[in-house]
């Protein structure tokens, strides 16, 4: 039986699904990476703000990191200013999503690196290992070959 740092066994591919319609989620875990999570904060018409109610949020644990570093250069290049940029960090702390380690990851990230950046796989490993959709802005995240999860695709 594997424990909280080893991998279970692989799970078997399934056929990958990838939507574009907000309606298509119905599923109730739900992975947001940071894109997602960045659409949410900042953007109040945001397709991610019909989807998030919908399930329980996850994501690894890389997360704050990226979103904290993009509200950062957002703010760096004058694109948000800063009292926007400290609400949005502030919003950020208040949501609830579950953060995954890397150990419980790392294994399939690294099979996916011929395909993705670490950054990306992990989002993907995540929502494979849980059985959850993916929510990204990143198309070309969708059309990556070799990952077994449902994507859906937000602007």
């Amino acid at each position: 039986m594997p424990t909280d740092t080893e991998p279970g066994p692989p799970r078997p591919p399934r056929p990958r699904e990838v939507h574009r319609a907000v309606g298509a989620v119905t599923v109730q875990q739900l992975v947001l990476d940071a894109s997602s999570v960045v659409g949410l904060l900042l953007d109040p018409d945001a397709e991610e703000h019909a989807i998030a109610p919908r399930g329980n949020l996850h994501a690894p644990s890389v997360l704050p990191y990226e979103v904290s570093n993009v509200l950062r250069r957002l703010q760096g290049a004058g694109k948000l200013a800063e009292r926007d940029a400290e609400r949005a960090f502030a919003d950020y702390a208040a949501l609830d999503i579950e953060l995954w380690p890397w150990p419980t990851l790392g294994e399939r990230v690294w099979r996916l690196r011929g395909n993705l950046s670490s950054y990306d796989a992990a989002y993907v490993a995540l929502a494979e290992r849980i059985d959850a959709t993916l929510v990204t802005r990143d198309a070309r995240l969708a059309r990556a070959p070799g990952t077994t999860c449902a994507i859906t695709v937000v602007a």
